[in-house]
């Protein structure tokens, strides 16, 4: 690589990277829940029809509702946020998700597929 080049990718690095070790730390697991995020989504419909055997329509609605309770939840999860501590509320919500991505390999009763679909 070409000087320049080293250059341009020294400046987007200092730019791009909090200096912040704990900021960093955040930052990285955001990058990791968003791209397992956008996994899921593109995954989560066919999952859910093909091995789990529910219409598409179903899913849909399952999702539309998971969608309507996050809008429902983003606000108090703000304040509390505001009260505890960012780290520590995001820690904790990281944890729960997993858990509840977790739960989707026991879905096996009509009316647990509903829960399962719309977590």
């Amino acid at each position: 690589m070409s000087s320049e080049n080293m250059t341009r990718f020294a400046k987007l690095k200092k730019v791009a990277l909090p200096q912040d070790p704990a900021m960093r730390t955040l930052s990285l697991a955001t990058l990791i829940r968003t791209f397992g995020n956008g996994l899921l989504a593109t995954v989560e419909i066919i999952y859910f029809t093909f091995f789990v055997g529910l219409s598409p329509s179903k899913v849909a609605l399952g999702l539309s509702i998971a969608g309507g309770m996050s809008l429902l939840v983003s606000v108090p999860a703000g304040h509390i946020a505001d009260r505890f501590g960012p780290r520590d509320i995001a820690s904790i919500s990281f944890v729960v998700e997993g858990a509840l991505l977790a739960e989707h390999w026991y879905c096996t009763g009509h009316g647990v597929r509903w829960i399962c679909a719309s977590y």
